[in-house]
């Protein structure tokens, strides 16, 4: 075999491996400069308190940094809501609560190759301003609160003071403000916590008293005088919403005083007075949530009558009626003046 032959022959050997060598070194440049392929997996953990998130995932083959980004739903991504790290995980804190999605793509000199989204959520903080009120007669609650950032919706809840919540007295409001109905008179406390996909954050609290409408004011009030001396009976229409009436008198231009009442649930009631003139007796109309506005009468008390001859004994009435020869409602002071001892002795009035 002559020298051009042999050269011949060994380039035939040599070409096909020196072409496989370069088409493997190629591939390999080619893969080296390729983005990493999409990360498998991340989980994300929250602290709420201090709205800070904790990335991590598995290690993606030929990637040398990881790009984490993250952004409000519903928002597009800002240059400053991202960080590149070469670990495995990542911290960052977000600026306010809500729903956030956090994106993480692989890089390397070729790259960032196709990523993956996880949804994570800051449970909202506190609401504020709580504020209660309701009418006098009804069981409605309104209640309003400023608007909290990240809630999606607001937990209701109510119980009485002394009492624990139960489950039929609760609802979810997506405004900050909710109409309630109570069971009963009282006072009540109020709870609203805001809420969103990660849970409801710190409720707040605020009571309120749900108290029964004063009653009407009782009508027609009527005093009438009795038979025993200064004694008087007060008679009054039902009044609605009372459960109570309250009767008081006083003499014209002075106080009331505590022993001058009487409190009964019936319609009517007996009182004396304790000296003759003017007086003035109220009635009221009572419930839990107090007394009504008062109707007030003016009485007047006439003097007690001075006892006279007719008051006396019958046999004294008629000795006194022989004496002076008139009826014992006619007999003045001036007759008894007149009859002197010795009359009494002859009609035994003096033995």
């Amino acid at each position: 075999m002559t020298a051009t032959t042999m050269y011949r022959f060994g380039l035939a050997l040599a070409l096909p491996l020196v072409l496989a060598s370069l088409l493997f070194v190629g591939r390999v440049s080619a893969d080296d400069a390729a983005p990493p392929e999409r990360p498998t997996g991340m989980t994300v953990a929250v602290d709420h308190n201090n709205m800070d998130f904790a990335a991590t995932w598995p290690a993606v083959e030929r990637a040398d940094r990881y790009l984490v980004r993250w952004r409000t739903r519903g928002s597009g991504f800002q240059p400053d809501d991202e960080t590149s790290v070469e670990t495995n995980s990542a911290t960052f804190s977000v600026l306010r609560p809500g729903e956030w999605v956090v994106r993480l793509e692989a890089c390397n000199a070729g790259g960032c190759g196709p990523g993956i989204a996880r949804m994570a959520a800051v449970r909202p903080s506190r609401p504020e301003n709580l504020a209660l009120s309701a009418s006098p007669g009804s069981l409605d609650v309104a209640a309003a609160w400023n608007e909290t950032a990240g809630a999606t919706s607001h937990k209701v809840r109510w119980r009485l003071t002394d009492g624990n919540f139960q489950a039929d007295d609760a609802s979810s409001v997506t405004a900050n403000n909710a109409s309630i109905t109570v069971s009963g008179y009282g006072r009540w406390l109020v709870r609203v916590e805001a809420c969103n996909a990660a849970g409801c954050g710190r409720g707040i609290t605020q009571t309120v008293d749900v108290v029964r409408a004063s009653p009407a004011t009782p009508e027609n009030l009527k005093v009438v005088a009795q038979s025993e001396p200064r004694s008087f009976r007060a008679t009054w229409e039902l009044a609605d919403g009372a459960s109570s009436y309250r009767l008081l008198w006083r003499r014209a231009g002075r106080g009331f005083h505590p022993d001058d009442q009487i409190t009964t649930t019936g319609a009517e009631a007996d009182f004396t007075v304790s000296r003759s003139g003017a007086w003035i007796v109220r009635l009221d109309g009572c419930n839990d949530a107090g007394c009504s506005k008062a109707e007030n009468v003016t009485i007047n008390v006439e003097p007690l009558a001075e006892p006279s001859v007719c008051d006396r004994t019958p046999q004294v009435r008629d000795k006194l009626a022989q004496l002076t020869g008139t009826a014992c409602d006619s007999i003045t002071a001036a007759d008894l003046a007149a009859i002197t001892a010795l009359d009494l002795v002859n009609t035994d009035i003096a033995s």
